[in-house]
């Protein structure tokens, strides 16, 4: 509303209107706030799969076993992740050109960010093998994480909570441990001889715990258990 304002009224700067900011921010507020108490209740469905993977582990121990190649991949893609690497670089590469003709540090500025967010394209990726366990991020693949299995001493599923325990998503820290995560509240945590503890984000964090523990070689366990952080 301010630009038009400026625009139409011929002047030569734009006068950001705090009323209008002010109005708007706070009837979208109220307007959210009075729509979540009419709303009826709906469980949150959830892509997250606990259930044992005991099928998945025999199969995993029979191919090493016949020394087979070990390579397992765990992916978090969430919706989010192609919003902010697709349409808003997109947005911003719009706003360079159109910024180009008038302010060129602006233009660089805004087609760097956009290059910036379009290599995290394709979210996090984990990598399991005899040797080693990698978390990548992005489209080229940034290993963010490099783990030797001969670290590993345990490994657990864990459900979390990501706003109290680590303040939000991505790569985060807390006390405790160094989280990798996209989306969701379980994981599986995997303590090293360092005393270290990583958490691992996965859909599928019962598969993800299995693998490790038969690239590590650890005893087989009847059935996951699900931990309470």
């Amino acid at each position: 509303v301010g630009y038009l304002s400026a625009v139409t009224g011929g002047q030569t700067e734009f006068p950001f209107l705090w009323i209008y900011g002010v109005s708007f921010a706070g009837a979208a507020v109220a307007a959210g706030a009075l729509l979540e108490r009419l709303r009826p209740f709906s469980g949150i469905t959830s892509d997250i799969s606990i259930e044992p993977a005991e099928e998945f582990r025999r199969d995993a121990a029979e191919r090493l076993s016949r020394e087979e190649r070990i390579l397992y991949w765990d992916v978090q893609n969430p919706r989010y992740v192609s919003f902010l690497s697709l349409l808003v670089p997109g947005a911003l590469w719009v706003g360079a050109g159109l910024q180009c003709t008038t302010n060129i540090w602006a233009a660089g500025l805004l087609l760097v960010v956009g290059i910036l967010l379009l290599f995290f394209y394709g979210g996090q990726r984990t990598l399991v093998t005899q040797e080693q366990i990698r978390v990548r991020y992005g489209i080229l693949g940034i290993t963010v994480l490099r783990l030797n299995v001969s670290e590993v001493r345990d490994v657990e599923v864990l459900r979390f909570s990501p706003l109290k325990d680590f303040g939000g998503y991505g790569i985060r820290r807390n006390r405790g441990m160094t989280a990798y995560y996209l989306r969701g509240d379980h994981g599986v945590v995997v303590s090293t001889d360092k005393k270290r503890k990583i958490l691992i984000g996965s859909d599928t964090p019962s598969r993800l715990a299995a693998i490790i523990e038969v690239v590590a070689g650890f005893p087989h366990r009847d059935e996951v258990e699900v931990k309470e952080k």
